[in-house]
């Protein structure tokens, strides 16, 4: 099945690859707007979970991302 929206498209990634972050899904749908899908989601009732992740960048600062998966 097809998903019609973005959102549609977050959440079956959701379930088919249990957790996502915002590189999977814009090479998977394009939607560089992760964090407003999530909170789509959770205003819909889906129980999402937001895992943070810190790394170093070649520049030496400190960067960070959410990795999401469902509950």
């Amino acid at each position: 099945m097809k998903p019609k929206t973005q959102t549609e498209a977050v959440l079956m990634l959701l379930k088919k690859k249990k957790k996502v972050n915002i590189l999977t899904v814009f090479k998977a749908t394009g939607s560089m707007s992760l964090a407003e899908r999530i909170r789509d989601l959770r205003n819909k009732g889906h129980k999402i979970k937001a895992t943070p992740v810190t790394f170093k960048t070649r520049f030496g600062t400190t960067g960070r991302y959410n990795n999401y998966s469902l509950k």
